[in-house]
Formats: C-alpha cells, sequence, structure tokens
C-alpha cells in the first residue's frame, strides 16, 4: 500500500476512528483525544518525501511542508 493510498483511507475514515487511531500512536490533543490533524500532516508529509526520493530529486535543502505539533494550534 502507497503513502498516497494510506493518506486517503485515513481521510475517509469517521472522525471517532482516526482519533482512535491517534490516541493509540499517542498523538493527544491537550484534552488528551487524538490529534487528527497531526497525523495526516505526517502522513502527507511521508507521502512527498518518499516520492521525491523515489524519483531521485533533490531533497537536500529542499523547502518541504512544515510538520505539525501535537496539540498545536492551526490557522
Amino acid at each position: 500500500m502507497s503513502f498516497g493510498v494510506l493518506s486517503g483511507l485515513y481521510g475517509l475514515m469517521p472522525e471517532k476512528d482516526q482519533s482512535v487511531i491517534t490516541a493509540r500512536l499517542q498523538i493527544p490533543t491537550k484534552d488528551e483525544r487524538g490529534d487528527r490533524g497531526t497525523l495526516m500532516n505526517w502522513l502527507n508529509n511521508l507521502r512527498i518525501t518518499r516520492n521525491i526520493c523515489a524519483h531521485y530529486e533533490r531533497l537536500w535543502n529542499r523547502v518541504l511542508n512544515n510538520l505539525s505539533v501535537p496539540g498545536q494550534v492551526r490557522n
């Protein structure tokens, strides 16, 4: 399964199930529930990084999306 399929399936899951997965992976928000947005951000960054490496593109000194910090307020 590719990272694109994995992040797509995660995005299609009900929010309750996403929260359960993130809580089990210990990615909590301040109220101890699972931080769904952070995991989605991490999956997308893994997908992008994998695609850059797989297609022999330059990864060094490249500007990527910012990684989210669990519990951080996002704009």
